[in-house]
């Protein structure tokens, strides 16, 4: 060997880009896109929703009212019921009045499910006029229990 080289190996430099860092970067990244970006609002349609005060009033001999309280029952104009017979009662009702409006009210801690076959046995009579109440807000901005 001579003065001055270098022995030489046969080793060949390796040309790969180091990777063990990348999702730290990519982190970095993301907190810095998410900390700098602006995000646009847009506004959507305006929409005008009805307050459970608009209403009119219907007569009496017009309208049948469906509560169901907190423990899913049932009543019709103050009978308790069952909810099978939402159907037959409703139905001849309908007949006598085809121009009933059946008022539909129930309790906010009320099962859903329970809602669900009410509507069912509601549609089952034929009852296409359906009113779902909502409870009246009053002027201070406090719901009615």
């Amino acid at each position: 060997m001579l003065p001055g080289r270098m022995p030489r190996t046969n080793r060949r430099a390796v040309s790969t880009i180091p990777t063990c860092t990348m999702g730290d970067i990519s982190m970095l990244l993301m907190i810095f896109f998410m900390s700098t970006v602006i995000f646009r609002m847009d506004n959507g349609l305006p929409v005008s929703l009805p307050r459970s005060e608009a209403g009119q009033r219907v007569p009496r001999e017009n309208s049948v009212r469906i509560w169901i309280d907190a423990d899913g029952r049932v009543s019709i104009d103050d009978n308790i019921i069952d909810i099978s017979e939402i159907e037959p009662i409703i139905g001849r009702k309908l007949t006598r009045n085809p121009a009933l409006i059946v008022s539909f009210n129930t309790d906010r801690r009320c099962p859903y499910g329970v809602v669900s076959r009410a509507i069912d046995r509601l549609k089952d009579a034929n009852a296409v006029r359906i009113a779902f109440m909502a409870p009246r807000i009053e002027r201070g901005g406090s719901l009615d229990e």
